[in-house]
């Protein structure tokens, strides 16, 4: 509780001069942000010699040793972590699993407790969901809960949409506007153009220019990967703009659209065929399965309710998800009910989450 760790050499081993050693620990994040502490070491011991002498002989013994505290390097983010409340949980209690079913009021009859949410952000394979308040739950018991809405990762398919354009003025833009698209997909972008529809190029000042978004354009233009020599004089093939196809899911809006426009300053036509620009906008993405799944679940005489994220399948951002867990009635009536609470914490990193 001192936030210290006391590590004792062993009987028999050693701590090597001038060798690189590694000490692995595992610690929980506390439940309140906080910026990363400077880390202390140091070393001390007196060093008993239970054989100063041998037959009369002297025997060498290990010194004590004192090191004094020292700052650790620490690398990346240490002991970082942040409260970020759920944006919206609620719960009811049914005898079935059907919203048709009312409650029992029957003491210790069982209920299934269902817990619908929106969580912040992805909450992986691992990541324990833990409902609280139970008050006056029975003795602990494994039970059998549903996680409704939940992706699986292994499903899918590819999809893609595509749109072409051309253009023959001087520096023009193409527009697209796509439907259709899964809000909660991992969108991505890539853009293709007719090989020479840069005009004199990047030397003279052209530009090719990809925007996406309808408020606060996501925009690019350094970062597009310039046209080779194989290119050059060859119009009868395109030129992909970037390195790898870029992540738009966060401008998909919450239809389900998304509007992405390709610029060009050229203002001459090498191909000789009347076409400044000639553009390929693709954005695939793979379909998301929704599944409806039974996992093990524990609930605790603590008064909680805990389930874990199964392997192969991750809760969303932003979809509304559920968790139905059975629970009996206490053994005794509290007519004024029960409050919970939903937090979801993961084994090496831990963010609560409140509602």
């Amino acid at each position: 509780s001192t936030g210290t760790l006391l590590l004792t050499v062993a009987a028999g081993k050693t701590v090597e001069f001038l060798r690189e050693h590694q000490v692995t620990i595992v610690v929980q994040n506390p439940a309140a942000e906080q910026n990363p502490p400077v880390v202390l070491i140091s070393v001390s011991g007196v060093i008993a010699c239970a054989r100063p002498s041998e037959q009369g002989r002297v025997l060498a013994c290990p010194a004590s040793v004192s090191i004094a505290p020292a700052p650790m390097t620490t690398v990346g983010t240490l002991l970082s972590a942040k409260v970020v409340p759920f944006p919206l949980v609620t719960s009811e209690s049914h005898m079935c699993r059907y919203a048709e079913c009312p409650h029992s009021r029957v003491v210790s009859a069982e209920n299934f407790i269902t817990v619908t949410f929106k969580t912040p952000t992805d909450l992986p394979a691992g990541t324990v969901l833990t409902i609280s308040g139970l008050v006056g739950a029975p003795a602990a018991a494994n039970v059998v809960a549903t996680l409704g809405n939940i992706n699986r990762l292994s499903a899918g398919t590819a999809v893609s949409l595509a749109a072409n354009c051309s253009c023959i003025t001087e520096a023009c833009t193409c527009e697209h506007l796509f439907s259709g698209i899964p809000p909660s997909a991992t969108v991505s972008l890539q853009v293709k153009h007719r090989c020479n529809s840069l005009g004199m190029g990047d030397a003279v000042g052209d530009y090719v220019r990809v925007k996406a978004g309808f408020t606060g354009f996501w925009e690019t233009g350094s970062s597009l990967t310039a046209v080779d020599q194989t290119c050059m004089d060859q119009c009868g093939r395109s030129h992909t703009l970037f390195p790898t196809a870029a992540d738009v899911s966060s401008l998909v809006n919450e239809k389900g659209m998304l509007y992405v426009s390709v610029a060009s300053s050229a203002v001459v036509d090498f191909c000789g065929d009347g076409e400044l620009l000639r553009e390929e906008t693709t954005l695939s993405w793979t379909s998301v399965t929704n599944s409806l799944i039974e996992t093990p679940a524990q609930v605790l005489s603590s008064g909680k309710a805990t389930v874990q994220v199964p392997f192969g399948h991750v809760f969303k951002a932003g979809k509304t998800l559920t968790i139905t867990v059975p629970v009996r009635n206490a053994p005794s009536a509290n007519p004024a009910g029960v409050s919970l609470h939903l937090s979801a914490g993961g084994a090496a990193t831990f963010f609560p989450f409140f509602a």
